[in-house]
């Protein structure tokens, strides 16, 4: 077991139309929450190894976008698209998102991510109500590509 994992516990959970993963992480809520919200340390964990980041912007703020543009080991290209609807801080990161590859669309839905403190820990819950069910394989990909992020989350937050 990595680092990571040794300081913090997940799990997910969830439908095909409202995944859910939820993770605490031994770090306080404003430095994680600032993680989330900052580009230059969304740019040191916000990544999956399978793919190239060719580009992020970042417009942390109601109505702003947050599009990232990536490249699979094949040259394929995948864009990530999301647009913020609601922002609380330290409580509450609401985003549309829609992920698109070859033309086809990949993930259409809204996240909601939920930062709670739990004995100077925090907890994360990240749901997506999606427009579209996920079938099972699109599901385990969503989870294992959340938890590769949290495991970066958690290293990067780490003391």
């Amino acid at each position: 077991m990595d680092d990571a994992r040794r300081s913090s516990t997940s799990k997910a959970a969830g439908t095909a139309d409202r995944p859910v993963i939820t993770r605490l992480i031994d770090a306080p809520r404003p430095l994680v929450f600032s993680a989330w919200t900052t580009p230059e340390h969304i740019a040191r964990w916000c990544f999956l190894a399978a793919l190239k980041t060719e580009k992020m912007t970042m417009d942390f703020l109601p109505g702003g976008e947050w599009n990232i543009d990536l490249a699979m080991p094949d040259g394929s290209e995948i864009r990530v698209r999301r647009v913020f609807r609601e922002i609380v801080t330290p409580e509450r990161i609401v985003f549309y998102e829609k992920c698109t590859a070859g033309g086809n669309v990949m993930l259409d839905g809204t996240h909601t991510i939920l930062f709670s403190e739990e004995g100077g820990k925090t907890r994360i819950d990240i749901s997506c109500d999606l427009a579209t069910p996920f079938d099972s394989e699109n599901q385990q990909g969503w989870s294992e590509g959340w938890s590769e992020l949290l495991d970066r989350l958690t290293a990067h937050v780490r003391p």
